[in-house]
């Protein structure tokens, strides 16, 4: 027991002299005896730092802060090039459309190659 209570005893004076610092700089703060504290009077005023933490909140923090400016112009960038290559795709089908409606022997060739379809009279081997 005896031991506790002089824990207790010494975390009391430690708390104390915690507090009696805290005050002491708090005191210098408002004193304007610190040279820290005097340049920032000095230089750093309040229109100053109110404008510095709306373009700090503007560039890093808001919806459209840089970096996710720059992650949407990267996938606006990887649409794009989707979207060629889908526009290439849709004309080769379209131009294959075309033929298979016009041309009967392309229609036959495509069947012959894609479905292995056969005429009565003949034989089809498959390679792969």
């Amino acid at each position: 027991m005896m031991i506790f209570g002089s824990g207790v005893v010494a975390a009391k004076v430690g708390a104390t002299r915690l507090l009696e610092e805290m005050l002491y700089i708090c005191a210098m703060i408002l004193n304007n005896s610190h040279p820290t504290i005097a340049w920032m009077r000095r230089y750093l005023r309040p229109g100053f730092m109110i404008t510095t933490a709306i373009i700090a909140f503007v560039l890093f923090f808001n919806d459209n802060s840089l970096l996710t400016t720059y992650e949407h112009e990267q996938e606006i960038n990887r649409l794009r090039t989707e979207i060629k290559e889908n526009r290439d795709t849709l004309r080769y089908y379209e131009a294959l459309n075309r033929a298979l409606d016009t041309d009967i022997e392309t229609m036959e060739r495509i069947v012959r190659e894609r479905y292995h379809m056969q005429r009565p009279t003949e034989d089809v081997y498959v390679f792969e």
